[in-house]
């Protein structure tokens, strides 16, 4: 009986710890800010505007970064 216990619970362990290690991935993956998800329109790019912009509208896990492309700064969403 307390065998069966035994095995139950480290189980149940592993399953919990294997839970966490998933939930944890998509957290650390998203805060990265490599992947270009798209833009937005925020004129003149300013740091704050841009990252609300692209959290808004791609989802809390982006980030939004002012860059060069051409004469202008853009609002560039990266996840």
């Amino acid at each position: 009986m307390a065998n069966i216990l035994n095995s139950s619970v480290c189980f149940t362990a592993v399953l919990f710890i294997l839970l966490v290690v998933v939930i944890e991935i998509p957290k650390i993956e998203g805060k990265t800010c490599k992947h270009f998800e798209g833009e937005c329109p925020v004129t003149p790019c300013e740091a704050a505007k841009c990252d609300e912009c692209c959290k808004v509208t791609f989802g809390k896990q982006n980030c939004g970064v002012c860059e060069q492309e051409g004469e202008a700064l853009h609002c560039h969403c990266r996840r």
